[in-house]
């Protein structure tokens, strides 16, 4: 079934509405009463639905107040649709046909109408009397009407007559003459009449201008839909005659007769707001005296019209008045007395675009909606292919920091909604989003977005409309779990706007939208995703204020509505609906779409065809023309082409009495196609990148025009380009007679049968392939009989049929190859393919070729000052292709703020320099990106090209020192602060060389923090930040900014720094404590950032305002310490009578390699034969003995080694029979420790070691 939302109304009364259709008996739809979805008293606009697979429908629309400031919010209603009760709601009452026949009679027609939506509702009566007298027709009417629209009304009352003489060759009524007399009153409300009648006017086409101007401006750069009329109360009285033609059916001028109207008007402007950003006011009256027939007159129009409009973070304004007046003068000869056209007020105002807590019900699609207070625009809904409901939105942003907005995307699982993602990098002035999925489940984002990064508070209607050239299509798509950076589909002069998206049965996804090209002139364009990205548009239509763009699909085509001036000379702006449908190779010329009224079941269909009667027919009043007066008693009727659903016209011959209908094809004629086609390239050399997969098809046919049978078989050759890796040719898929096969992926060679037999009696044997050696390819397509195995006898049996409409002997071959990698630019790919019917001869292809562009284009964004003058300031870029190459086409420039992620600034722009409009105490940094005409893209840098600080923010640097009692590098709940530690702030920048300057430093971009150069040894001089902290191993020299100790609790701070500079923090450790690991953990705020050996942190910048995340750890440092003995009786214990050896020479071996290193600590025992290593930091120590010549170790073993683990941690450690004692890790203690027999180990410090030497 179908299902229709939509909203009704204005302002809070506008509510959203539904109806259900469903199939009926006859393949048409009847749809069920409108139903109302919400009934409150705010406004709900921008309905959107989809339907989930168990059937639910979900609708997604926009609630706000319209009486107060308020922003628009998302909410939601879920529905389950009963399709099993339909009430009709309609119903029509009619006399009988008259008989067709030579009569004088009496007719009437009573019309009730209501549609099933609602809006429309008629009451009409209709009184006549038709006669025929021999070959004419004479007709009079009366008639009464009333019309209500929404809550507009109109009656009307008129009295007509007319006459028809009878065609006797065509057999068909024609017009002699006509009356009519008619009167009518009522509110009126002419759509689109504001404009068009102050253009009209000389001394109000200045007021038309400016009108026209912002409500230009507000469609372009906001979703709403701004309609202008007006509204009058009229009396009007006609008296008219025709001669030769008849008014009606159809309106035709009069030749006679006067038409005069008196009228007070007042102009409007309805404001359809699909978004948050935006809303406009008119107000005003217009009074007028004026004569219409036979003479245009305006005795007097005197008024003031108004207009005023919020759009984001700006107010536009302005007031005109006018007064003039004629004396039987035509409008060409009034003046004006009024004030002359001024320029429109454009003031910085954001707080307009700042809304509303309001909450208006417990199903708004983000959760804590009351502290949304910007807009949401209107979503759009997709399912994935697993069921999956999701949502896609502009949301703004602060509108005190810009006009930008995001493309952000929410799923539905059921009952609420997930929390919104913004996509990367969607920042900019966004509209028109649209949500599809593709064949392959990726869900895929379109919508147009400018940027508006360089818009402010000082901005002019200048630099509006300026930003608005820049729009242009963008595309995001969503795979493996990811969102892509958003990419453009073309880049167009004008702007691009409309952007409609659709997902046809068979996956394949198209978008449309319209880009302007003069002052009201348009391109609708069109573009396929073929599952890498969207294909270069293609124009559908052209076409003057071409709007209202919708996509459907049509026998598995995409097919594209809009409407569009009728005629490009119609100054009426005279709009009409046109379409146009894919035909596999183009898109067909647009035709004037004409809708089937939707109407109701028991509707009358032959009342709806009336009132589409042609001015000259056979059939009036449904009465045909008697015999008698046809010269052609019955037509000869012939049909030419077959009625495939896409028109016809007839021409007839009535001398013979011959009628012949001939259908319209909804495919143009096939052109021959024995041709190659390959990668579409830029301007005549057809540039393209050199490093990108080439695509080539062949095609062939049967040509009507020589074939005499089909073709048994088809050999295709083509000799590569020398400039091709031959080795990377691939075989695509093929076909012949509407048949396609697919070869199997990655195949440079393919050979296969293809059995046809049950469909038309054969195999085909297919062959294809490449001769790596030569750069040669072939094709052979072979018909086989299955009774013989070779080919048919018959020479009326082959695969390739004689051509014909359906393209029976059409085939085509495709494959794809890349190009060497030694191509360089300039190099030429040539490609002509070959063809052999049978035994016929060789049939060339056209020769094609594309030149290669090898190289990317390279840009750099200028160097700024470290600190910027102002908030704003120019930034420059420059860009270059090679030399040779397609040249540069234009660039992507990226900003980041305060070191947070790049996010576009300028896409696509041709321009060298821009202002940038920062904020406050800022650091930005920019790179940018060229791309050339040939499509080949500059990879970005990895660090940015500038950097620079805008002026008013300063920084406070600071946090914690703590004592890790776990030792594990973050602070953990309980651990507790140090107080009364040395902290120091340098400038990172080296200051006063004192020997060789430092090379390869940091440039002051924070990602090249981690190349800081780790210093040992510092001389520390005084903390007045006079004089340098020094670095001996380099020569450079540091200035000390300001030194600090930690209060209580472990906190310190830096305060009023400046944000230009590059500063680094050194800690210094107190006596017996060292430093945690650093950089533990993802949380920046709660880790170690001190180095274990310096005690300082890696170079950073600093953003305005607090910078509180620059912490240090500190354990407690170990000591190791033991005896060496002379174990006399080699027992491994120390007897009591067992002296101790002085001078053993003990060392930790930190390289576990056996044997003392230089570099590695040594203790000497003393006179007690005791030694000790102090001030270690946590880890695993292995500790041996420089055992002398003609000693043996004796303990703790022949190894002569043991190892312990110190963990740094207060942790109460244990092992089996022995005392627990903290920081050492039981694996590692060795169980013959217990050197004194009093049943547990003693611990010195952290642990006690004892070596025993016996002499040999």
């Amino acid at each position: 079934g179908l299902i229709a939302t939509w909203s009704q109304g204005v302002g809070n009364d506008a509510e959203i509405h539904y109806a259900v259709g469903r199939s009926d008996s006859d393949g048409g739809y009847e749809w069920s009463e409108v139903i109302a979805l919400t009934d409150d008293e705010v406004r709900d606009i921008a309905p959107a639905v989809a339907v989930a697979p168990d059937g639910t429908v979900i609708v997604v629309y926009l609630k706000s107040d319209d009486s107060i400031n308020d922003d628009q919010d998302l909410y939601f209603d879920t529905l389950i649709v009963n399709p099993t009760s339909f009430p009709n709601g309609m119903g029509i009452s009619r006399t009988p046909e008259i008989e067709p026949s030579n009569v004088s009679t009496s007719f009437q027609y009573e019309v009730k109408f209501k549609d099933p939506f609602g809006l429309i509702e008629q009451k009409a009566s209709i009184k006549g009397a038709v006669g025929v007298s021999g070959c004419t027709l004479t007709a009079s009417v009366t008639g009464e009407n009333s019309l209500k629209i929404g809550s507009e009304t109109y009656a009307s009352g008129l009295t007509g007559s007319g006459k028809w003489n009878a065609n006797d060759q065509t057999c068909q009524w024609e017009p002699d003459k006509a009356e009519l007399a008619f009167s009518a009153s009522g509110t009126y409300d002419w759509e689109g009449g504001l404009i068009w009648v102050l253009q009209r006017i000389p001394q109000t086409a200045p007021i038309a201008t400016g009108l026209d101007w912002a409500f230009t401006l507000i469609d372009w750069f906001t979703p709403i839909k701004i309609s202008n009329g007006i509204e009058f109360s009229a009396g009007l009285t006609a008296a008219l005659g025709w001669t030769g033609t008849a008014p009606f059916p159809n309106w035709i001028l009069p030749d006679e007769g006067s038409l005069t109207a008196n009228f007070g008007l007042s102009p409007y402007v309805k404001a359809e707001v699909s978004n948050w950003d935006a809303e406009a006011k008119v107000a005003g009256a217009i009074t007028a005296d004026v004569q219409i027939l036979p003479t245009l007159k305006v005795d007097k129009v005197a008024g003031s019209v108004s207009v005023s409009a919020q759009w984001r973070s700006w107010t536009l304004a302005r007031t005109w008045s006018v007064d003039f007046y004629s004396s039987a003068l035509d409008v060409l000869g009034l003046y004006t007395e009024g004030d002359e056209l001024e320029d429109i007020q454009w003031v910085y105002y954001p707080e307009g675009a700042v809304g509303t807590d309001a909450v208006y019900g417990n199903n708004s699609v983000i959760a804590d909606v009351s502290n949304e207070l910007w807009d949401d625009g209107p979503a759009d809904l997709a399912v994935a292919p697993d069921g999956q409901v999701f949502a896609v939105w502009t949301k703004a942003g602060d509108p005190f920091g810009g006009v930008a907005d995001e493309i952000v995307v929410a799923e539905f699982d059921g009952t609420v909604w997930t929390a919104p993602v913004a996509l990367p990098n969607s920042s900019g002035i966004n509209r028109d989003v649209r949500a599809v999925v593709d064949g392959d489940g990726r869900r895929i984002v379109v919508w147009s977005m400018a940027d508006g990064s360089s818009l402010n508070g000082e901005s002019n209607s200048d630099d509006v409309m300026a930003a608005r050239q820049a729009t242009d299509v963008y595309y995001a798509v969503y795979d493996d779990g990811a969102w892509s950076e958003p990419l453009p589909i073309a880049v167009t002069p004008g702007p691009d706007a409309g952007v409609e998206a659709i997902a046809l049965a068979d996956g394949t996804v198209w978008t449309a939208w319209a880009t302007k090209t003069g002052d009201d002139t348009y391109d609708l364009l069109a573009s396929r995703f073929d599952g890498d990205g969207f294909g270069d548009p293609l124009i559908v239509a052209t076409g003057r204020n071409l709007s209202e763009i919708a996509m459907s699909e049509a026998a598995g085509q995409p097919i594209v509505f809009w409407s569009a001036n009728v005629d490009s000379a119609d100054e009426a702006n005279r709009m009409a609906l046109f379409s146009s449908v894919w035909t596999g190779e183009g898109w067909s010329v647009a035709e004037l779409f004409e809708p089937q009224p939707l109407v109701g079941a028991n509707l009358d269909a032959s009342t709806v065809a009336a009132s589409n009667v042609s001015l000259v027919t056979s059939s009036l009043f449904g009465i045909e023309v008697p015999e008698e007066c046809c010269k052609c008693k019955e037509w000869d009727t012939g049909y030419r082409g077959t009625d495939e659903g896409c028109g016809f016209f007839t021409t007839i011959d009535p001398d013979t009495c011959k009628k012949i209908i001939t259908y319209k094809p909804c495919v143009p004629p096939p052109v021959d196609p024995n041709d190659i086609l390959g990668p579409v390239g830029y301007g005549e050399e057809n540039w393209i990148p050199a490093d990108q997969q080439l695509d080539y098809m062949i095609r062939y046919e049967n040509d009507p025009e020589f074939a005499q049978a089909p073709a048994q078989k088809v050999v295709v050759t083509q000799q590569l380009d020398d400039d091709l890796d031959w080795r990377t040719f691939r075989l695509g898929d093929f076909g012949f007679g509407g048949l396609v096969f697919q070869v199997p992926e990655n195949r440079a060679f393919y050979s296969t049968r293809l059995d046809l037999t049950e469909e038309r009696g054969y195999f085909v044997d297919f062959t294809a392939g490449v001769n790596i050696q030569t750069g040669e390819v072939f094709w052979t397509l072979v018909t086989i009989d299955p009774e013989t195995g070779e080919q048919p006898l018959d020479p009326m049996v082959g695969f390739l049929a004689i051509n014909d409409s359906e393209g029976a002997g059409e085939g085509y071959l495709n494959y794809s190859i890349r190009a060497k990698r030694t191509a360089a630019t300039g190099d030429v790919i040539d490609a002509e393919a070959r063809i052999v019917f049978d035994t016929e001869a060789p049939i060339d292809t056209p020769p094609i070729f594309n030149t290669l562009d090898a190289v990317q284009p390279q840009s750099a964004v200028q160097p700024l000052p470290g600190t910027a003058d102002d908030v704003t300031f120019t930034v420059s870029w420059t860009g270059s292709d090679d030399e040779g190459g397609s040249g540069l086409a234009a660039f992507n420039i990226f900003a980041s703020e305060n070191d947070g992620p790049f996010v576009p600034w300028l896409l696509g722009t041709q321009l060298t320099t821009a202002e940038f409009l920062g904020a406050p105490g800022r650091r930005y940094a920019f790179f940018s990106v060229a791309f050339d005409n040939a499509g080949n893209q500059e990879d970005p840098p990895e660090v940015p090209d500038a950097v620079t600080v805008t002026p008013g923010g300063t920084a406070t640097i600071g946090d914690r020192v703590w004592i890790d009692a776990n030792a594990n590098g973050i602070q953990d709940e309980g651990e507790v602060g140090m107080p009364d530690v040395t902290v120091r702030l340098y400038y990172a920048e080296s200051t006063e060389p004192l020997g060789n300057a430092v090379s390869g430093c940091c440039s002051g971009w924070q990602m090249c923090g981690s190349s800081f150069q780790q210093l040992s040894g510092p001389t520390l001089l005084s903390a007045g930040g006079t004089e340098p902290s020094t670095d001996p191993e380099n020569g450079s020299a540091f200035q000390l900014l300001a030194e600090t100790t930690t209060d209580a609790d472990g906190f310190y701070s830096f305060p009023d720094l400046d944000i230009s500079r590059i500063y680094f923090v050194e800690f210094v450790a107190p006596a017996g404590y060292g430093f945690s690991p650093p950089n533990v953990g993802t949380d920046d705020t709660l880790d170690s950032d001190a180095d274990p050996d310096s005690g300082r942190t890696t170079e950073f910048t600093v953003v305005s305002g607090p910078n509180l995340q620059w912490d240090a750890g500190l354990v407690a440092l170990g000591s190791i310490r033991g005896v060496v003995w002379r174990d006399t009786n080699g027992d491994g214990q120390q007897g009591e009578d067992e002296p101790v050896l002085p001078d053993q020479v003990v060392y930790l071996d930190l390289n576990r390699n056996g044997s003392w290193d230089e570099g590695e600590p040594t203790a000497t025992t003393d006179e007690n034969g005791q030694y000790a290593f102090d001030d270690l930091r946590p880890g695993q120590y292995v500790v041996r003995q420089v055992v002398p010549e003609g000693w043996e170790q004796t303990h703790p073993g022949a190894g002569g080694a043991t190892s312990f683990t110190y963990t740094g941690s207060d942790a109460m450690l244990f092992m089996p029979g022995i005392t627990s004692f903290p920081g050492v890790a039981p694996s590692h203690l060795a169980g013959r420790a217990d050197v004194n027999g009093d049943g547990y180990v003693s611990a010195l410090d952290v642990l006690l070691i004892i070596n025993a030497l016996s002499a040999r």
